[in-house]
């Protein structure tokens, strides 16, 4: 998932990459890796393609690279 996450925002904006286990509220992701989180919010779980997380982001406000 984070090479599609790259590939769609680009280099002006920086993927964290951190362990569920680091954070006490992320406790309900453990079985769901990854887990790709913008703001707090969850937009993807799993295997997400550059399409649908362009979609997702845009739906949340995010504006994406072409």
């Amino acid at each position: 998932m984070a090479d599609v996450v790259r590939r769609v925002i680009g280099p002006e904006i920086t993927l964290v990459e951190a362990d569920v286990r680091s954070n006490p509220e992320w406790r309900q992701y453990r079985y769901e890796i990854p887990v790709l989180l913008c703001d707090g919010n969850e937009i993807a779980r799993h295997r997400v393609d550059e399409a649908d997380l362009r979609a997702k982001l845009a739906s949340a406000g995010w504006a994406t690279r072409t």
